[in-house]
């Protein structure tokens, strides 16, 4: 059953595989060796995938020119963000697709049934709040580096181009 609710994806989007559901899987999300995809955990490995080859979050394509970043205040002071750059597209399909982003609580911040089934832990960076900001933005930069903190990966963008806010 597909209940993708975009009849319409981004090319690069539509390329993706798809959950049970029918949504697209984002590109760095954590993914169980059954297939089956937890949307609200990012992989450490893939993340370091899209900081070395300067791959795209959400569609795990090639950024060329300007990236995109979403974050709230905090992100857009410090230029720090824990979710890979993307291309504007896919930065403009998450704010519509993803609970969070969107600013639906419908997210849940509580451990998934499938990390006890397994045995796993994620833990949330302490850097990062589960609460969602007020406002959000997207931050448009030409670049950035791949930080690593005790806490967890962190992408340092450089100065903004341009920030565009929602709440």
């Amino acid at each position: 059953m597909n209940t993708c609710p975009f009849s319409d994806l981004p090319p690069a989007i539509a390329r993706l595989r798809r959950d049970g559901r029918g949504l697209p899987i984002p590109f760095t999300n954590h993914i169980y060796p059954d297939g089956t995809p937890d949307f609200r955990v990012i992989d450490p490995k893939k993340i370091r995938k899209c900081a070395k080859l300067r791959l795209c979050g959400i569609c795990g394509e090639k950024l060329l020119g300007g990236v995109t970043f979403i974050g709230g205040t905090i992100s857009a002071g410090n230029g720090l963000f824990t979710d890979a750059p993307m291309h504007e597209v896919c930065a403009r399909y998450a704010k519509v697709t993803c609970p969070y982003l969107r600013g639906d609580k419908s997210y849940a911040t509580t451990v998934h049934p499938r990390q006890k089934e397994e045995g796993m832990h994620f833990a949330v960076n302490p850097l990062v709040s589960t609460i969602r900001p007020e406002k959000m933005c997207f931050y448009f930069t030409v670049g950035f580096t791949l930080m690593k903190t005790s806490h967890g990966l962190i992408f340092k963008a450089m100065k903004p181009s341009k920030l565009e806010w929602w709440e």
